[in-house]
């Protein structure tokens, strides 16, 4: 949820709130703030288009995996989730461990839970023992056959085949180690020979 303030020019053209009055009031809804300046139109000496409604910057605070690791400024818990989601770094989580589903949140300065996802963090892709350049270095899969199948959760699995090391890219269902619930991520397993 954004908060909103009004802000009013001054004699000199600026923008500000202290020139729409003596304290800067928060409105909860760009509709109330709007209202309001309506409303403090017709009390100040000014017309409706020297007033303008803006949001406002709240502090909030950054949970990733039920850890509390920053504090910023966004407009709303909307935004403030989305760079939640943008921090999430699989170089922080063993590549072993995945694929994962990684729980982030937005809490207010209360400490109080107001945003919440997850972030899916795909398996890396190995490279590909069957291809190499010319420098000898390992190459790209050449993935062929994308099938679907029926699988756990009642998800579809879809499989693709690399024509030249036997590998199987796999996007479908994978259970999260900590509830148990279902979650569509890329994974691979190469049969043993």
């Amino acid at each position: 949820m954004s908060r909103y303030i009004i802000e009013a020019r001054d004699r000199f053209g600026a923008w500000s709130a202290e020139a729409a009055g003596s304290a800067v009031v928060r409105f909860a809804t760009e509709s109330e703030a709007d209202a309001a300046a309506g409303e403090l139109a017709r009390d100040l000496p000014c017309d409706r288009a020297d007033l303008r409604v803006v949001p406002v910057a709240e502090r909030w605070q950054l949970v990733e995996g039920g850890e509390h690791y920053d504090d910023l400024e966004a407009e709303s818990a909307d935004q403030a989730l989305e760079i939640a989601r943008d921090n999430v770094d699989a170089a922080h989580y063993a590549a072993e461990h995945l694929p994962l589903r990684i729980a982030v949140a937005v809490r207010d300065q209360d400490g109080q839970e107001v945003a919440s996802d997850y972030v899916v963090l795909d398996a890396p892709e190995p490279p590909c023992p069957g291809r190499h350049d010319d420098d000898g270095a390992d190459d790209w899969h050449d993935w062929t056959d994308e099938r679907a199948y029926g699988a756990e959760g009642g998800m579809v699995a879809h499989v693709s085949t690399c024509a030249r090391c036997g590998l199987r890219r796999i996007y479908g269902p994978v259970s999260d180690r900590s509830t148990g619930e279902y979650f569509r991520a890329t994974h691979y397993h190469r049969d043993e020979q």
